[in-house]
């Protein structure tokens, strides 16, 4: 079954952009995104948006146009319900500083928005680095939430960038 949608994490553009899929180096990489922006296929959510265009780059203009594409989702009510669900078990099991780091940026309301659905959370996080930090693919695992990291993502949407 397919799912809803991949929601994809900051990381996932600003390694891409820094990395091996920069705009000059990869440019089918882009256009293949925004392909997928317009079929509904990736999303993010405001929070994202915002991290994103606060840089005032290249990638923040890329971003801008492909607001309300897919890249800017506001929280519903079953959203903001998931987060709560997610705030209240990092509040639980977490020291309160790895909480508050966690809660106060775009990762919880990334896997809030693909908990509410069958979506798939895209980031470049492990689990196994900085262990000090509460990571996206550990809430994920708690919540049976399926998340995957950007080569996962071509390969499973078929990307031709060659």
């Amino acid at each position: 079954m397919k799912p809803c949608a991949y929601w994809l994490d900051a990381n996932v553009f600003i390694q891409a952009r820094n990395g091996p899929y920069s705009f000059t180096l990869v440019p089918p990489f882009w256009v293949f995104l925004s392909e997928q922006l317009e079929q509904g296929t990736i999303r993010c959510p405001k929070i994202v948006y915002d991290e994103i265009i606060s840089g005032n780059d290249d990638l923040a203009a890329w971003f801008k146009p492909r607001r309300e594409k897919g890249l800017c989702y506001h929280p519903n009510e079953t959203v903001q319900q998931c987060f709560g669900t997610i705030a209240d078990h990092v509040a639980t099991k977490f020291k309160p500083h790895q909480a508050c780091e966690f809660l106060i940026g775009a990762d919880g309301w990334l896997i809030a928005h693909a908990m509410n659905g069958d979506g798939i959370v895209v980031t470049q996080e492990s689990d196994r680095s900085h262990k000090s930090k509460i990571k996206i693919p550990t809430i994920c695992k708690v919540f049976g939430v399926q998340y995957m990291n950007t080569y996962q993502m071509l390969a499973a949407l078929g990307a031709k960038l060659g």
